[in-house]
């Protein structure tokens, strides 16, 4: 692991403490290989990707990337952000039980972002609090969405889910830590 600042980076979270940039060699991530209040690269070159174990808690860490990055079962993110530059179809998933933000009825505070230039796609029980997802592509969620609290989801193209959902708005309560850009778009 190196550290070094990252150039064009506006954004900085503050929960994040050093804008040094980590870099981090290890494609398979936990909450052992992060450092609370830091900023992590990961690169990846032609088929490699970016696995977050089962049941990982990533916390008060900002993670940049341009791997497709694949959520274990029951991984989990709080005032952390996930940015990856990889353009496919499925350059962020999961397959069950990923948690997006804490589950805190909309308190200040635990929200996490994911931003992808391509899709994302998770499979059963996506859960997200005071989080936003950011796609270039397509957002896709199946079966058992339940507990959506606070979410903002916003993709150039769908945003698609499909049975057993329960979603909840907050009002803009716990949602302080998202993205925010003025733009139109146009429904048919």
């Amino acid at each position: 692991m190196s550290a070094q600042p990252l150039p064009g980076l506006l954004h900085i979270p503050a929960y994040i403490t050093s804008h040094a940039v980590i870099d981090i060699n290890s494609r398979n991530i936990s909450e052992a290989n992060l450092t609370s209040g830091r900023i992590h690269r990961i690169n990846c070159s032609g088929n490699q990707q970016l696995a977050i174990a089962n049941n990982a808690f990533l916390q008060n860490v900002v993670i940049v990337t341009n791997c497709r990055t694949s959520f274990g079962n029951g991984a989990r993110m709080e005032n952390a952000i996930l940015a990856t530059s990889h353009i496919g179809d499925k350059s962020i998933n999961g397959p069950n039980g990923v948690q997006i933000g804490r589950n805190d009825n909309c308190g200040t505070g635990g929200g996490a972002q994911l931003i992808t230039m391509g899709s994302m796609d998770f499979a059963s029980g996506l859960k997200v609090f005071g989080g936003q997802l950011l796609a270039r592509n397509n957002i896709l969620f199946t079966a058992d969405g339940g507990g959506i609290q606070g979410a903002s989801f916003v993709a150039g193209n769908a945003v698609q889910g499909t049975s057993n959902m329960s979603m909840e708005g907050c009002g803009g309560r716990g949602m302080e830590g998202n993205f925010r850009e003025m733009y139109a778009r146009l429904v048919q």
